[in-house]
Formats: C-alpha cells, sequence, structure tokens
C-alpha cells in the first residue's frame, strides 16, 4: 500500500509539473481566488512567475497559489539526480531498464 500511495503522489507531482508549463503564462487569470481547505498536504512544485502548487490527494485537488514572488532566478541552477530511473521505477514498483 505504501508504494501505492508512493506511485500516487508522484503521478500527481508530475502532472502537476505538467500543466504548469503547459498553461503557465496564459493561465494566470483563470486562477481561482477561493480560500484554500486542506484535507491532507501531498506534494508540492513551483511553477513559472511565483506560482505554488500544492496538491491535496484524498480530495484530488491542486491548488494555484499565486505568490507575487519573481524575484529570484533559475540561472546557474542545475539540479542532478543520480539513477534517476531506478529511483522513479521503485516509487511506482517496477525495476528501470
Amino acid at each position: 500500500m505504501f508504494r501505492s500511495v508512493r506511485a500516487f503522489h508522484l503521478v500527481c507531482l508530475v502532472s502537476t509539473i505538467l500543466a504548469v508549463f503547459t498553461f503557465s503564462s496564459s493561465a494566470s487569470s483563470a486562477y481561482a481566488q477561493d480560500e484554500m481547505k486542506l484535507t491532507s498536504a501531498g506534494p508540492i512544485a513551483f511553477g513559472p512567475n511565483g506560482l505554488l502548487l500544492v496538491s491535496d490527494p484524498m480530495a484530488a485537488t491542486i491548488y494555484a497559489v499565486e505568490t507575487g514572488d519573481t524575484a529570484g532566478s533559475t540561472d546557474g541552477v542545475k539540479v542532478e539526480v543520480a539513477d534517476i530511473r531506478a529511483k522513479v521505477g521503485s516509487l511506482m514498483g517496477a525495476e528501470a531498464n
């Protein structure tokens, strides 16, 4: 069960990141102004232009929060994950080939 929950969180995170890149700047006017009511906090992700994405796996919801913090820069940031295929595969209960 633990692996299926971790796999679900990974799928939520990947889906969120893909959605951010798909709708990045053109969707800024479509964000809801409602209050966030989390039943459970899942993976979070950061998007462009100060966007924070918070998932709620129990409610099957992803909230987009405009933080307004756009002062940072990703210039020079390099992220390397050793053996990423094996890590993702293990989260999903499979072996990386």
